[in-house]
């Protein structure tokens, strides 16, 4: 009886300390399944841009239900991190530090400039400005929760879902799959376009094949500290397993959807973004053979074309790189010698407080609707203090493409700075892949191990 009555209270203290245990992990557990369902739809939906036939863009804007459930989505964004910080407020250390930081500068200077937006889209733009600083508080809180490599899974979900609905669209209902693009001369030349602009599809298409290579090939690799054995391919990613054969469908569904876009910027950037990827395997000996025999065999086909052609390869490949056959539309970056100019002339008038974020599609009517440069979107948007932060960020993503140890941080940076030469990549309306995958990758190397719980301990 005496020893059953002292044991008593160690079983029962035993059996708290355990349910407290199941408790923290059942939540924590939630925590991470309702973090990586946001960061999966807002990859897969923040980019749809339905195309309805007949509808020029600023005839587009405006609250329908496409937009509002982007508005819930971010306040749930907003609100998720916002619990996270105030269950561990030491996340919040990750933008205090270098870059984060820039990234809150970055957000705050939006706010503030959206205040001075033009008349006709304030609200838009300061809705905008919101969003942004929305998916800057997830940000924690999504890599402390998930890191680098579960946000990418679920981000590479949400993007397959949104690739295969383009698809469906484009095949099954072409009056919305199909964007009719409108040149000189009257030509038309018809891309992939149902749920959003070709290129952004285009740019999904690249991140989910980079993303669906490292998976395969880099299965160790979890972040930007991972060990130097960790960030080389693994030999044993060239058996046929499920996940292998599910990796390689999808890095198929991304070239087929390049060809179907034809998004040269995007074929471009997702190139030297596999570069970047193998970065760790190029530069050896063998790499370089590699590379060096791939260029002859290259050269020998393009004689042996030229030969067949009767020595007009030149015209065959002009034809294959643009959509007029004018080689003026290379050498222009198809007309976008003319967007930037305009762009950086409407700068100088505002060059303080710029005209709000998603103001271009208003003030660049008849110049394509957007500045079509990453470093042009910012100034423009934010003025020349908002210009000067990107910049430094780009500086940042040139040194993680140059020297990150992980392989998927080098090829999302390298994306991000080939891409952002042509097109507004990132710092979109409604943070997409390609914005939130950017944030991700500048901040992470700054994280020295991703928790795994929302609960303080």
């Amino acid at each position: 009886m005496h020893a059953t009555s002292l044991e008593s209270p160690s079983r029962s203290h035993r059996d708290q300390r355990r349910s407290s245990l199941l408790s923290s992990i059942s939540l924590a557990t939630l925590g991470r399944i309702v973090i990586g369902l946001l960061t999966f739809v807002a990859a897969g939906f923040n980019t749809v841009d339905i195309n309805f036939e007949g509808l020029i863009p600023e005839e587009s804007v405006g609250l329908d239900w496409v937009v509002g459930v982007k508005l819930i989505l971010a306040a749930a964004c907003g609100a998720t991190g916002l619990v996270g910080v105030y269950c561990n407020p030491s996340w919040l250390g990750v933008m205090w530090r270098f870059p984060g930081c820039l990234l809150v500068s970055l957000g705050g200077v939006f706010l503030v400039t959206s205040v001075f937006a033009i008349p006709q889209q304030a609200r838009v733009c300061q809705a905008a400005a919101l969003v942004l600083v929305c998916y800057l508080a997830f940000l924690p809180t999504a890599i402390q929760c998930l890191g680098l490599r579960r946000m990418a899974d679920w981000m590479l979900l949400g993007m397959v879902v949104n690739l295969l609905a383009n698809w469906w669209f484009y095949l099954a209902v072409p009056s919305i799959g199909v964007y009719e693009e409108e040149l000189s001369g009257d030509v038309r030349f018809l891309r992939m376009g149902g749920l959003g602009h070709p290129n952004a599809i285009g740019r999904m298409a690249i991140l989910a094949g980079l993303i669906a290579m490292w998976r395969q090939f880099w299965p160790s690799d979890s972040s930007a500290g991972s060990s130097s054995k960790a960030n080389l391919p693994s030999k044993e990613t060239f058996g046929p397993t499920f996940a292998a054969v599910l990796h390689f469908a999808i890095m198929g569904l991304a070239v087929a959807t390049l060809a179907a876009a034809f998004s040269r910027t995007s074929v471009l950037a997702g190139t030297l973004g596999a570069a970047a990827l193998w970065g760790s395997r190029l530069w050896t000996p063998r790499g370089l053979g590699l590379l060096l025999g791939g260029g002859g065999l290259t050269l020998v086909l393009a004689i042996a074309i030229s030969l067949a052609l009767g020595n007009d390869l030149g015209d065959y490949l002009v034809r294959s790189l643009t959509k007029t056959g004018d080689v003026g539309e290379l050498t222009t970056a198809t007309g976008r010698t003319a967007i930037w100019g305009e762009a950086i002339r409407l700068i100088g008038q505002r060059p303080i407080t710029g005209y709000g974020l998603n103001s271009a599609p208003v003030m660049l009517e008849d110049f394509s609707y957007h500045t079509h440069n990453l470093l042009l979107h910012a100034a423009f948007s934010g003025g020349l203090v908002a210009g000067l932060l990107v910049a430094m960020l780009v500086v940042w993503n040139l040194a993680l493409a140059i020297g990150s140890s992980s392989p998927l941080v080098r090829a999302v940076s390298t994306v991000v700075l080939i891409s952002g030469m042509f097109e507004d990549t990132v710092l979109d309306t409604f943070p997409g892949p390609s914005t939130l995958l950017w944030m991700a990758v500048l901040v992470v190397a700054s994280v020295p191990s991703p928790k795994r719980s929302i609960i303080k301990v």
